[in-house]
Protein backbone atom coordinates (compact mmCIF):
# COMPACT_ATOMS: atom_id res chain seq x y z
CA UNK A 1 0.00 0.00 0.00
CA UNK A 2 2.84 2.34 0.93
CA UNK A 3 4.59 1.66 -2.37
CA UNK A 4 1.44 2.48 -4.32
CA UNK A 5 1.01 5.80 -2.50
CA UNK A 6 4.69 6.61 -3.00
CA UNK A 7 4.43 5.86 -6.71
CA UNK A 8 1.34 8.03 -6.95
CA UNK A 9 3.16 10.89 -5.23
CA UNK A 10 6.07 10.46 -7.64
CA UNK A 11 3.69 10.82 -10.58
CA UNK A 12 2.27 14.00 -9.05
CA UNK A 13 5.76 15.44 -8.62
CA UNK A 14 6.73 14.64 -12.21
CA UNK A 15 3.56 16.12 -13.68
CA UNK A 16 3.45 19.50 -11.99
CA UNK A 17 4.16 21.38 -15.23
CA UNK A 18 4.66 20.31 -18.85
CA UNK A 19 5.47 22.20 -22.02
CA UNK A 20 2.48 22.03 -24.38
CA UNK A 21 0.54 23.90 -27.05
CA UNK A 22 -3.13 24.82 -26.89
CA UNK A 23 -4.88 23.80 -30.15
CA UNK A 24 -7.48 26.43 -31.05
CA UNK A 25 -9.45 27.66 -34.04
CA UNK A 26 -7.06 30.59 -34.31
CA UNK A 27 -3.95 28.43 -34.32
CA UNK A 28 -1.56 26.70 -31.93
CA UNK A 29 -0.21 28.58 -28.91
CA UNK A 30 2.82 27.43 -26.90
CA UNK A 31 2.78 27.58 -23.13
CA UNK A 32 2.82 25.50 -19.96
CA UNK A 33 0.26 22.89 -18.88
CA UNK A 34 -0.02 22.69 -15.10
CA UNK A 35 -1.71 19.64 -13.57
CA UNK A 36 -2.55 18.95 -9.96
CA UNK A 37 -5.19 17.10 -7.98
CA UNK A 38 -7.74 19.88 -8.36
CA UNK A 39 -7.27 21.50 -11.75
CA UNK A 40 -5.60 21.55 -15.17
CA UNK A 41 -4.37 24.94 -16.28
CA UNK A 42 -2.77 26.28 -19.48
CA UNK A 43 -0.90 29.58 -19.48
CA UNK A 44 1.34 31.39 -21.96
CA UNK A 45 4.53 32.06 -20.01
CA UNK A 46 6.65 33.77 -22.64
CA UNK A 47 6.93 37.54 -22.94
CA UNK A 48 4.93 37.49 -26.19
CA UNK A 49 1.91 35.33 -26.96
CA UNK A 50 2.48 33.96 -30.47
CA UNK A 51 -0.33 32.17 -32.34
CA UNK A 52 1.00 29.81 -35.00
CA UNK A 53 -1.69 29.30 -37.65
CA UNK A 54 -2.20 26.23 -39.80
CA UNK A 55 -0.74 28.10 -42.79
CA UNK A 56 2.47 28.71 -40.79
CA UNK A 57 1.66 32.40 -40.30
CA UNK A 58 2.37 33.79 -36.86
CA UNK A 59 0.47 36.56 -35.12
CA UNK A 60 0.81 38.14 -31.70
CA UNK A 61 -2.15 38.04 -29.31
CA UNK A 62 -3.18 38.77 -25.74
CA UNK A 63 -1.98 36.25 -23.14
CA UNK A 64 -5.37 36.27 -21.41
CA UNK A 65 -7.16 35.14 -24.59
CA UNK A 66 -5.54 31.70 -24.24
CA UNK A 67 -5.71 31.19 -20.50
CA UNK A 68 -7.52 27.89 -19.93
CA UNK A 69 -8.57 26.55 -16.53
CA UNK A 70 -10.30 23.16 -16.16
CA UNK A 71 -11.66 22.22 -12.76
CA UNK A 72 -10.90 18.52 -12.15
CA UNK A 73 -14.54 18.04 -11.07
CA UNK A 74 -15.57 18.81 -14.67
CA UNK A 75 -13.25 16.28 -16.36
CA UNK A 76 -15.16 13.31 -17.79
CA UNK A 77 -12.35 11.70 -19.74
CA UNK A 78 -8.76 12.17 -20.80
CA UNK A 79 -7.62 10.52 -24.02
CA UNK A 80 -4.07 10.22 -25.32
CA UNK A 81 -3.81 10.38 -29.14
CA UNK A 82 -0.81 10.06 -31.46
CA UNK A 83 -1.17 11.46 -34.95
CA UNK A 84 1.59 12.03 -37.51
CA UNK A 85 4.17 11.43 -34.77
CA UNK A 86 2.68 14.22 -32.68
CA UNK A 87 1.29 13.59 -29.21
CA UNK A 88 -2.00 15.08 -28.01
CA UNK A 89 -4.16 15.08 -24.91
CA UNK A 90 -7.91 15.25 -25.51
CA UNK A 91 -9.82 16.44 -22.44
CA UNK A 92 -13.57 15.83 -22.45
CA UNK A 93 -15.08 18.36 -20.06
CA UNK A 94 -18.61 18.92 -18.76
CA UNK A 95 -19.18 22.67 -18.48
CA UNK A 96 -21.92 22.53 -15.89
CA UNK A 97 -22.30 26.30 -15.83
CA UNK A 98 -23.06 26.38 -19.56
CA UNK A 99 -26.34 24.45 -19.69
CA UNK A 100 -24.53 21.13 -19.31
CA UNK A 101 -22.35 21.49 -22.40
CA UNK A 102 -19.91 18.69 -23.17
CA UNK A 103 -16.75 19.93 -24.88
CA UNK A 104 -13.35 18.65 -25.96
CA UNK A 105 -10.17 20.61 -25.32
CA UNK A 106 -6.95 19.62 -27.08
CA UNK A 107 -3.34 20.14 -26.05
CA UNK A 108 -0.30 19.09 -28.08
CA UNK A 109 2.49 17.84 -25.85
CA UNK A 110 6.00 19.17 -26.34
CA UNK A 111 9.09 17.03 -26.75
CA UNK A 112 10.66 18.93 -23.88
CA UNK A 113 10.98 16.95 -20.66
CA UNK A 114 9.48 19.90 -18.81
CA UNK A 115 9.24 23.63 -19.24
CA UNK A 116 12.95 24.18 -18.67
CA UNK A 117 14.62 20.89 -19.67
CA UNK A 118 15.97 18.96 -22.66
CA UNK A 119 14.03 17.18 -25.41
CA UNK A 120 12.60 13.69 -25.00
CA UNK A 121 12.95 10.77 -27.37
CA UNK A 122 9.67 9.70 -29.08
CA UNK A 123 9.54 6.57 -26.91
CA UNK A 124 10.01 8.53 -23.69
CA UNK A 125 7.45 11.13 -24.77
CA UNK A 126 4.89 8.38 -25.41
CA UNK A 127 5.60 6.86 -22.00
CA UNK A 128 5.29 10.17 -20.16
CA UNK A 129 2.15 11.06 -22.10
CA UNK A 130 0.44 7.88 -20.98
CA UNK A 131 1.49 8.54 -17.37
CA UNK A 132 0.08 12.04 -17.69
CA UNK A 133 -3.23 10.75 -19.03
CA UNK A 134 -3.48 8.15 -16.25
CA UNK A 135 -2.67 10.73 -13.59
CA UNK A 136 -5.47 13.04 -14.76
CA UNK A 137 -7.96 10.18 -14.62
CA UNK A 138 -6.73 9.17 -11.16
CA UNK A 139 -7.13 12.71 -9.90
CA UNK A 140 -10.61 12.82 -11.37
CA UNK A 141 -11.52 9.47 -9.77
CA UNK A 142 -10.33 10.48 -6.32
CA UNK A 143 -11.52 14.04 -6.03
CA UNK A 144 -14.74 14.58 -4.10
CA UNK A 145 -17.37 16.44 -6.12
CA UNK A 146 -20.20 16.80 -3.60
CA UNK A 147 -20.99 20.38 -2.72
CA UNK A 148 -18.22 21.72 -4.96
CA UNK A 149 -18.83 24.66 -7.29
CA UNK A 150 -16.96 24.13 -10.53
CA UNK A 151 -15.29 27.10 -12.17
CA UNK A 152 -13.79 25.95 -15.46
CA UNK A 153 -12.87 28.71 -17.92
CA UNK A 154 -12.23 27.38 -21.44
CA UNK A 155 -11.93 29.92 -24.27
CA UNK A 156 -11.43 27.40 -27.11
CA UNK A 157 -13.05 23.98 -27.39
CA UNK A 158 -15.28 21.76 -29.52
CA UNK A 159 -18.83 21.09 -28.38
CA UNK A 160 -20.44 17.63 -28.45
CA UNK A 161 -23.70 17.74 -26.51
CA UNK A 162 -25.00 16.83 -23.07
CA UNK A 163 -22.78 14.62 -20.86
CA UNK A 164 -25.67 12.78 -19.20
CA UNK A 165 -26.59 11.31 -22.60
CA UNK A 166 -23.07 9.86 -23.02
CA UNK A 167 -22.38 7.51 -20.08
CA UNK A 168 -19.60 5.77 -21.99
CA UNK A 169 -17.41 8.79 -21.32
CA UNK A 170 -16.94 7.79 -17.69
CA UNK A 171 -13.66 5.96 -18.20
CA UNK A 172 -11.51 5.26 -15.16
CA UNK A 173 -7.75 5.18 -14.77
CA UNK A 174 -7.97 1.39 -14.24
CA UNK A 175 -9.56 0.95 -17.67
CA UNK A 176 -6.79 3.00 -19.19
CA UNK A 177 -4.10 1.05 -17.34
CA UNK A 178 -5.46 -2.35 -18.39
CA UNK A 179 -7.20 -2.01 -21.76
CA UNK A 180 -8.92 -4.93 -23.42
CA UNK A 181 -6.86 -6.77 -25.98
CA UNK A 182 -7.64 -5.88 -29.56
CA UNK A 183 -9.01 -8.52 -31.90
CA UNK A 184 -7.37 -6.84 -34.85
CA UNK A 185 -10.62 -5.42 -36.22
CA UNK A 186 -9.47 -1.84 -35.53
CA UNK A 187 -6.43 -0.32 -37.12
CA UNK A 188 -4.10 2.30 -35.73
CA UNK A 189 -4.84 5.93 -36.61
CA UNK A 190 -1.17 6.28 -37.48
CA UNK A 191 1.37 3.73 -38.71
CA UNK A 192 3.86 5.23 -36.29
CA UNK A 193 1.81 4.49 -33.16
CA UNK A 194 3.31 1.56 -31.20
CA UNK A 195 0.90 -1.23 -30.27
CA UNK A 196 1.10 -0.52 -26.55
CA UNK A 197 -0.02 3.07 -27.19
CA UNK A 198 -2.81 2.32 -29.65
CA UNK A 199 -4.70 -0.09 -27.38
CA UNK A 200 -5.32 2.40 -24.57
CA UNK A 201 -6.32 5.03 -27.12
CA UNK A 202 -8.92 2.65 -28.60
CA UNK A 203 -10.19 1.79 -25.11
CA UNK A 204 -11.26 5.43 -24.77
CA UNK A 205 -14.10 6.03 -27.27
CA UNK A 206 -14.00 9.00 -29.62
CA UNK A 207 -17.01 11.25 -30.09
CA UNK A 208 -16.36 12.40 -33.63
CA UNK A 209 -15.62 10.82 -37.00
CA UNK A 210 -12.14 12.30 -37.04
CA UNK A 211 -9.69 12.56 -34.15
CA UNK A 212 -7.56 15.11 -35.97
CA UNK A 213 -6.76 17.69 -33.27
CA UNK A 214 -5.96 20.51 -35.68
CA UNK A 215 -8.85 22.96 -35.82
CA UNK A 216 -11.25 23.76 -33.00
CA UNK A 217 -13.79 26.54 -32.71
CA UNK A 218 -15.03 28.62 -29.82
CA UNK A 219 -17.76 27.13 -27.67
CA UNK A 220 -21.06 27.13 -29.54
CA UNK A 221 -23.41 27.28 -26.58
CA UNK A 222 -25.33 30.53 -26.13
CA UNK A 223 -23.52 32.87 -23.80
CA UNK A 224 -26.82 34.57 -22.89
CA UNK A 225 -29.34 32.56 -20.87
CA UNK A 226 -32.11 34.09 -23.04
CA UNK A 227 -32.04 36.56 -25.92
CA UNK A 228 -31.64 40.15 -24.78
CA UNK A 229 -34.45 42.55 -25.64
CA UNK A 230 -31.98 45.43 -25.67
CA UNK A 231 -28.53 44.31 -26.80
CA UNK A 232 -27.58 43.53 -30.37
CA UNK A 233 -24.73 41.08 -31.04
CA UNK A 234 -22.17 43.87 -31.68
CA UNK A 235 -23.26 45.61 -28.46
CA UNK A 236 -22.87 42.40 -26.48
CA UNK A 237 -19.41 41.74 -27.96
CA UNK A 238 -18.25 45.29 -27.17
CA UNK A 239 -19.55 45.17 -23.58
CA UNK A 240 -18.01 41.77 -22.95
CA UNK A 241 -14.56 43.09 -23.81
CA UNK A 242 -15.07 46.03 -21.44
CA UNK A 243 -15.71 43.80 -18.42
CA UNK A 244 -12.92 42.91 -15.96
CA UNK A 245 -10.98 39.94 -17.36
CA UNK A 246 -12.33 37.54 -14.74
CA UNK A 247 -15.84 37.98 -16.22
CA UNK A 248 -15.03 38.16 -19.93
CA UNK A 249 -15.17 34.38 -20.45
CA UNK A 250 -18.25 33.76 -18.34
CA UNK A 251 -21.80 33.32 -19.56
CA UNK A 252 -24.56 35.80 -18.86
CA UNK A 253 -27.75 35.01 -16.97
CA UNK A 254 -30.74 37.36 -16.92
CA UNK A 255 -31.24 38.33 -13.28
CA UNK A 256 -34.05 40.83 -13.60
CA UNK A 257 -36.26 42.49 -16.20
CA UNK A 258 -39.52 44.41 -15.54
CA UNK A 259 -41.23 42.59 -18.38
CA UNK A 260 -40.30 39.23 -16.82
CA UNK A 261 -40.43 39.94 -13.09
CA UNK A 262 -42.56 43.04 -12.54
CA UNK A 263 -41.63 46.66 -11.88
CA UNK A 264 -40.15 46.73 -8.39
CA UNK A 265 -36.67 47.55 -7.12
CA UNK A 266 -37.20 45.16 -4.23
CA UNK A 267 -37.64 42.29 -6.71
CA UNK A 268 -34.48 43.27 -8.56
CA UNK A 269 -32.46 43.25 -5.33
CA UNK A 270 -33.95 39.91 -4.29
CA UNK A 271 -33.17 38.30 -7.65
CA UNK A 272 -29.62 39.63 -7.57
CA UNK A 273 -28.76 38.41 -4.06
CA UNK A 274 -27.18 35.18 -5.37
CA UNK A 275 -24.91 37.03 -7.79
CA UNK A 276 -21.75 39.03 -7.29
CA UNK A 277 -20.97 41.42 -10.14
CA UNK A 278 -23.85 42.44 -12.41
CA UNK A 279 -24.43 44.65 -15.43
CA UNK A 280 -27.41 47.03 -15.57
CA UNK A 281 -28.58 47.81 -19.11
CA UNK A 282 -31.16 50.49 -19.89
CA UNK A 283 -32.88 51.55 -23.09
CA UNK A 284 -34.56 54.96 -22.98
CA UNK A 285 -37.61 56.13 -24.94
CA UNK A 286 -35.27 57.42 -27.67
CA UNK A 287 -33.83 53.86 -27.95
CA UNK A 288 -30.41 54.90 -26.63
CA UNK A 289 -28.70 52.03 -24.75
CA UNK A 290 -26.59 52.72 -21.66
CA UNK A 291 -26.03 51.49 -18.11
CA UNK A 292 -23.48 50.56 -15.48
CA UNK A 293 -21.37 47.68 -14.17
CA UNK A 294 -21.32 46.97 -10.43
CA UNK A 295 -18.51 44.77 -9.11
CA UNK A 296 -20.19 43.74 -5.83
CA UNK A 297 -23.54 42.23 -4.80
CA UNK A 298 -26.39 44.74 -4.61
CA UNK A 299 -27.23 46.13 -1.18
CA UNK A 300 -30.22 48.05 0.17
CA UNK A 301 -28.36 50.87 1.88
CA UNK A 302 -28.10 54.63 2.04
CA UNK A 303 -24.30 54.46 1.93
CA UNK A 304 -22.18 54.34 -1.19
CA UNK A 305 -20.33 51.10 -1.90
CA UNK A 306 -18.53 49.37 -4.77
CA UNK A 307 -14.97 49.37 -6.13
CA UNK A 308 -12.90 51.07 -8.80
CA UNK A 309 -13.92 48.30 -11.22
CA UNK A 310 -17.40 49.83 -11.49
CA UNK A 311 -18.01 51.75 -14.70
CA UNK A 312 -20.73 53.49 -16.71
CA UNK A 313 -21.23 53.09 -20.45
CA UNK A 314 -23.35 54.31 -23.34
CA UNK A 315 -23.90 53.50 -27.01
CA UNK A 316 -25.06 57.06 -27.64
CA UNK A 317 -23.80 58.15 -31.03
CA UNK A 318 -23.07 54.61 -32.24
CA UNK A 319 -20.17 52.74 -30.70
CA UNK A 320 -19.51 51.91 -27.06
CA UNK A 321 -18.14 54.63 -24.80
CA UNK A 322 -17.19 53.58 -21.28
CA UNK A 323 -16.42 55.69 -18.24
CA UNK A 324 -14.30 54.07 -15.56
CA UNK A 325 -13.66 55.38 -12.07
CA UNK A 326 -11.64 58.60 -11.95
CA UNK A 327 -10.71 57.91 -8.29
CA UNK A 328 -11.63 61.50 -7.39
CA UNK A 329 -14.04 59.99 -4.88
CA UNK A 330 -15.48 56.60 -3.90
CA UNK A 331 -19.17 57.28 -4.53
CA UNK A 332 -19.49 54.31 -6.86
CA UNK A 333 -23.10 53.25 -6.30
CA UNK A 334 -25.88 53.61 -3.78
CA UNK A 335 -29.07 51.53 -3.88
CA UNK A 336 -32.13 51.65 -1.64
CA UNK A 337 -35.89 51.35 -2.09
CA UNK A 338 -36.14 54.90 -3.49
CA UNK A 339 -33.54 54.81 -6.29
CA UNK A 340 -30.35 53.46 -7.82
CA UNK A 341 -27.57 56.03 -8.14
CA UNK A 342 -24.18 55.63 -9.84
CA UNK A 343 -21.57 58.25 -8.94
CA UNK A 344 -21.76 61.64 -7.26
CA UNK A 345 -20.24 65.08 -7.22
CA UNK A 346 -22.28 68.04 -8.36
CA UNK A 347 -24.72 65.53 -9.88
CA UNK A 348 -25.00 61.75 -10.19
CA UNK A 349 -23.79 59.95 -13.29
CA UNK A 350 -26.88 57.74 -13.52
CA UNK A 351 -30.07 57.95 -11.48
CA UNK A 352 -33.00 55.52 -11.82
CA UNK A 353 -36.10 56.11 -9.68
CA UNK A 354 -37.88 53.36 -7.73
CA UNK A 355 -40.65 53.18 -10.37
CA UNK A 356 -37.98 52.08 -12.91
CA UNK A 357 -39.53 54.53 -15.36
CA UNK A 358 -37.95 57.90 -14.64
CA UNK A 359 -34.24 58.60 -14.73
CA UNK A 360 -31.53 61.19 -15.15
CA UNK A 361 -27.94 61.16 -16.40
CA UNK A 362 -25.33 63.91 -16.12
CA UNK A 363 -21.62 64.46 -15.57
CA UNK A 364 -20.30 63.22 -12.22
CA UNK A 365 -16.86 63.36 -10.62
CA UNK A 366 -16.81 59.63 -9.83
CA UNK A 367 -16.80 58.49 -13.46
CA UNK A 368 -16.14 61.68 -15.44
CA UNK A 369 -18.93 60.70 -17.82
CA UNK A 370 -20.96 62.71 -20.29
CA UNK A 371 -24.75 62.35 -20.51
CA UNK A 372 -25.47 58.67 -21.09
CA UNK A 373 -29.06 58.92 -22.35
CA UNK A 374 -30.44 60.80 -25.34
CA UNK A 375 -31.53 63.59 -22.97
CA UNK A 376 -30.53 64.46 -19.42
CA UNK A 377 -33.94 63.41 -18.09
CA UNK A 378 -35.19 60.22 -19.66
CA UNK A 379 -37.94 57.61 -19.53
CA UNK A 380 -36.98 53.93 -19.28
CA UNK A 381 -38.32 51.94 -22.21
CA UNK A 382 -36.62 48.68 -21.23
CA UNK A 383 -34.26 47.50 -18.50
CA UNK A 384 -32.24 44.33 -17.90
CA UNK A 385 -29.89 43.22 -15.13
CA UNK A 386 -27.42 40.48 -16.09
CA UNK A 387 -25.26 38.31 -13.83
CA UNK A 388 -22.22 36.18 -14.70
CA UNK A 389 -22.03 32.41 -14.23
Amino acid sequence: MFMQEEAHQDVMCQLVKKSASYCTSEGRVKGALTICEYFICFEVETEKCIVKRSDEDKVEAQHSSYYCYVDMHDVLQCKYVVERSKHFLHLFVALRNVEGALVRVVFRLSKKKDVFDDFLTPEKLAEESMILCKAILEFRDHIESEGMRTKSVIPFCEEFGEPEKMPFLQVSSEELAEPEESDGSQSNSSDEVPAEESAPARALPSLSISDSPVFYGRIKKKVLSIKSSILTEPMFAALRKELPKVFQLRNWKLVYSPSEHGTALRTMYRNACDFGATLLIIQDDAHTVFGGFISEPWRVTKRFYGTGENFLFTFKGGGLRSYHATLLNEYYVISDLQAVIFGAGVQSGLFVAADLVNGRSAYCDTYGNSDLAATEDFKVLNLELWGFV
